[in-house]
Formats: structure tokens, C-alpha cells, sequence
């Protein structure tokens, strides 16, 4: 009995600190040099995104013409993913409420990334989409950099 028991805690183990991995994202503070308000320079071909990033993580902004609603700077992995190089450190994930675009129209996004004192590098992922009343699973754009537009330190509550 003892074995089995040993046996079972053996093979589970590595599925419960995978499922832990992947599951448990806290809200963080930013590094200081983070803080601010970011946006995508026009040009790039992306849909317009304006965040501001704040001392506390809570983030609010615009994906578009959709506002951002209970967004906050989340870490993305743990030991185990940033041993192995899987993921990136931090993610800012939220709500959308109105339209991305006249067609597109999605529930929440994230921004993914590369978060460090060289600006934030990475990509935007929209999910629950919709186009033209038809069911789109993703909207997003990859290899983007955000540019640094403007210091505010006005705060909001992070929803969960």
C-alpha cells in the first residue's frame, strides 16, 4: 500500500507543478522604469494600443477603438518556466468593452512580451472575437515595440 502510494505522489508530482506553472498568475509591480504610459507608434501596421502601466500593476488604456477594463500586469511564469525558457516573465491581460475595430470585436486581450529596462517588446493577442458577426477565435499583431509616450501616475483597482 505504502508503495502505491509513493508510486502515485512520484507521477503526480511533475503534472501538479506543471498545472501550478501555468495556472497561478499574481498581480506584480512593475520595475519603476516601467511605469508610464506606453502606446504602439503609428505606422507599424497594428491596430492603435495606449496603456499606461501603473506603480501598482493596474494598467488602463485602449486596443483600438475597445477600452481596456480590470487590466494588470500579471507574472506569466515561475521558476520551472524561466529555467526551461518557456513563456516570458510577465503578461498584461484584461477585459475589452466596445469594438477593436468597425468589424472586430473581442472580449479580452494580452500583451506578451519582453518587460525590462530596454521598454516593452513583444506582441498583442485579442481572444473571444468576433468579425462581421462571425465567431474569430484570435486578432493580434507580433514583433512590436511599445514606445514610451508620457509619465501618469494616476491609479485604478485591478480586477480579478
Amino acid at each position: 500500500m505504502r508503495k502505491k502510494i509513493t508510486i502515485t505522489l512520484l507521477l503526480l508530482s511533475p503534472l501538479a507543478i506543471l498545472a501550478f506553472e501555468f495556472a497561478y498568475r499574481p498581480k506584480v509591480a512593475p520595475d519603476p522604469n516601467l511605469v508610464g504610459t506606453w502606446e504602439i507608434p503609428n505606422g507599424t501596421g497594428a491596430a492603435n494600443v495606449r496603456f499606461t502601466l501603473h506603480e501598482d500593476g493596474s494598467v488602463e488604456g485602449t486596443v483600438g477603438n475597445a477600452t481596456m477594463q480590470d487590466a494588470c500586469l500579471r507574472r506569466n511564469r515561475g521558476w520551472l518556466g524561466r529555467k526551461l525558457g518557456w513563456a516570458t516573465d510577465y503578461v498584461i491581460v484584461g477585459k475589452l468593452q466596445d469594438s477593436v475595430t468597425d468589424k472586430v470585436q473581442c472580449s479580452g486581450f494580452g500583451i506578451v512580451g519582453r518587460f525590462d529596462d530596454q521598454g516593452i517588446r513583444g506582441e498583442i493577442n485579442c481572444f473571444g472575437c468576433s468579425e462581421a458577426g462571425r465567431k474569430r477565435n484570435y486578432f493580434g499583431a507580433v514583433n512590436l515595440t511599445f514606445a514610451r509616450v508620457g509619465e501618469s501616475r494616476d491609479r485604478i483597482e485591478c480586477g480579478r
